[in-house]
């Protein structure tokens, strides 16, 4: 004990002349907004030189414990607190005291033990109260909001956040203010409240930087990043997580890494990039697992799971990780990822056809979401129920669950989870005979899928992202297909001759604008070069950007991605504003090279000539759609063939 002592002494003389200044320099892991008593600038302004041993010894068990924590060696963080706790204790020093008692809450809040945790946050808020600790009490707050938060009480998180805003303008205290925000972020997000949590994580962001927080800067940064994902800006998100991971990579903080690599994998996993999300999900999962941190390998597990069950399709391999997510998420009782986790199950067991199993985890989800208020949880549980009571005939039961998934769906600016409810609401309304509602849902669905669409800039990001939404355009021509035989003269036709352009990403008239554009008399040589070179960069970034983000892990050159960034928002900055220069001054030329939707009409009026004829040839999985387009006559015929006929007669 005496060596273990003479040992403390020694690093906390070492830790005095600034050989620890480059992870202590950051915001204390455990206590965001409070200067780590043993920081450099705190050692010079108390001077280490008054400080009895036994002050000296605490203090470097303080400081040891968050290196510790900062690299998520929690044993070792969790030995150095619980010892300088009986130091404080045995002193009677109440304000060390609160401090190791709340360190402590911490490192069993990032382990996932949310009652031990709370136990102890509470101890330190006590003392903290007792000792007229304002600060100390607005930062005990913020803590204790987020293992609310994960208990899944809602209310008591937001009244806590509230309470520390309140010191923080009392006491003007910045980092306290920033904390707040960033757990009122958190609780906007996880209510629904997306456009509140995006101006809470801002405001947070803002601080963090003027306060030069860098650790606390990440997680801003990650959270706006998987907030955009949500909302699917996949671009935007990926900006932003890049941005952090560079800043915890370069702190070696491995928890915050894992974070960044899950919404990594979502983006792809979204984008149709599955071998590359899955990279990522592993290497998180290997780090959690790591470190110990069981909420992350719950969500990691989630995850993995997610990608088996909806881009792969093999929904037995998915239980093989939703299920031991479900049991750490009641093994550490965090409530939103068990709810989480029942949704997951409900899908794999939709998939696998077992549709009253999958209803079983999808209510118990479904109960979960709504005592917690998570109403992004609860919107999935209700389109999902949707699904399976429209395959087991229950028709009128799935309209109902699907149009009030859309409702809440709608509320939290889920894109991707709405166009699958929109879908499902379509499928079923044609079921039922409600043939205008259908083809109405349908049409909105695909309206959602092709915002989400427009907001990428690679063309080979598009395709990817676009392979797996396919199979809805071709319901929705079918649907139209069925309808226009019963009803001829209702439009159905020319109604399922757009949905297929729209299928084709309207491929067919970007290219022949582009190649009449070529040959366009009437533009300028100097600005034709300008829009060549523009677009030439833009596609490059585009190309070298993707190449780079390709690469998992330590194989990425942070630097190099921000650059390239920052180069690419430059040149679609310049680009949009020659497009819009173009317009103004050329605006026959934009028409040509920027073409508009098409329209049956269009093409009849503007496009034919007498006597000429367009045969578009619809190939779907059972059959094609043949429509034949002159200047004064237009049908839609079906023909028997479909694309698995096709191939199999080829192969």
């Amino acid at each position: 004990m005496v060596m273990r002592r003479l040992a403390k002494l020694m690093a906390w003389s070492l830790l005095c002349f600034g050989l620890f200044v480059w992870s202590l320099r950051l915001e204390t892991l455990p206590a965001k907004a409070e200067s780590p008593p043993g920081s450099a600038t705190s050692f010079r302004n108390k001077g280490a030189g008054k400080r009895s041993p036994q002050n000296s010894e605490r203090q470097a068990l303080m400081a040891e414990g968050r290196a510790a924590q900062l690299i998520a060696d929690y044993p070792k963080a969790l030995a150095e607190y619980q010892e300088g706790l009986q130091l404080a204790q045995a002193s009677g020093n109440k304000k060390a005291t609160a401090k190791f008692l709340s360190n402590i809450g911490t490192v069993h809040r990032d382990l996932g033990d949310y009652e031990r945790a709370l136990e102890y946050l509470e101890r330190a808020l006590a003392t903290r109260r007792e000792l007229g600790d304002r600060r100390g009490e607005g930062m005990d707050l913020t803590r204790l909001s987020s293992v609310y938060e994960h208990l899944g009480d809602y209310t008591e998180a937001f009244q806590s956040c509230e309470q520390a805003l309140a010191i923080a303008k009392e006491t003007g205290e910045p980092m306290i203010q920033a904390n707040a925000l960033a757990g009122m972020g958190s609780l906007y997000r996880q209510t629904g409240q997306l456009q509140k949590a995006l101006e809470a994580y801002s405001q947070a962001l803002a601080l963090d930087r003027e306060s030069q927080r860098p650790l606390a800067e990440a997680s801003a940064l990650a959270s706006m990043g998987e907030l955009y994902c949500l909302m699917g800006q996949y671009e935007k998100s990926l900006q932003l997580v890049e941005q952090s991971l560079a800043i915890r990579k370069g702190l070696n903080h491995r928890r915050g890494i894992s974070r960044c690599l899950n919404v990594k994998g979502t983006v792809c996993r979204r984008l149709g990039q599955g071998k590359r999300a899955l990279q990522y999900y592993e290497e998180s999962l290997a780090i959690n697992r790591e470190i110990k941190d069981r909420r992350g390998e719950a969500g990691s597990l989630n995850m993995i799971g997610n990608l088996y069950a909806n881009n792969l399709r093999q929904n037995d391999k998915a239980l093989q990780f939703h299920e031991p997510a479900l049991s750490i998420a009641r093994e550490i009782k965090d409530r939103r990822a068990e709810g989480t986790a029942l949704n997951s199950i409900g899908v794999d067991y939709y998939g696998l056809r077992q549709y009253e199993q999958a209803l079983q985890f999808l209510q118990q989800g479904l109960a979960i979401h709504r005592e917690i208020k998570d109403r992004l949880g609860e919107g999935v549980a209700l389109y999902m129920m949707g699904y399976c009571y429209r395959d087991s005939g229950r028709q009128e039961q799935a309209r109902q669950a699907f149009s009030s998934a859309i409702g809440i769906l709608a509320e939290v600016v889920a894109p991707e989870q709405s166009w699958r409810a929109l879908r499902g609401l379509g499928s079923v309304e044609a079921r039922l005979g409600r043939n205008d509602e259908a083809v109405v849902h349908y049409g909105q669905a695909l309206d959602v899928i092709e915002s989400l669409r427009s907001e990428l800039g690679e063309e080979k990001t598009k395709t990817t992202f676009m392979q797996s939404k396919l199979q809805i355009y071709d319901e929705f021509i079918i649907l139209l297909q069925t309808l226009h035989g019963k009803y001829p003269n209702k439009g159905y036709d020319r109604k399922s001759l757009e949905v297929f352009e729209r299928k084709q990403g309207r491929v067919f008239l970007e290219e022949v604008g582009q190649s009449g554009a070529r040959s366009f008399a009437g533009l300028p040589e100097s600005v034709r070069a300008r829009e060549s070179d523009l677009d030439d960069r833009v596609a490059l970034l585009q190309s070298t950007l993707a190449e780079e983000r390709s690469k998992a892990g330590k194989g990425q050159r942070a630097a190099e991605i921000r650059s390239m960034q920052q180069q690419l928002t430059q040149a679609t900055a310049a680009q949009a504003s020659l497009q819009k220069e173009i317009r103004a001054n050329h605006p026959d030329y934009y028409a040509l090279k920027y073409p508009q939707p098409a329209t049956l009409s269009d093409l009849q009026e503007r496009v034919l000539k007498p006597g000429e004829v367009i045969l578009v040839y619809g190939v779907l999985d059972n059959g094609t759609c043949l429509w034949v387009i002159a200047k004064d006559h237009f049908r839609l015929f079906s023909i028997g063939a479909g694309l698995k006929e096709i191939e199999s007669k080829v192969h």
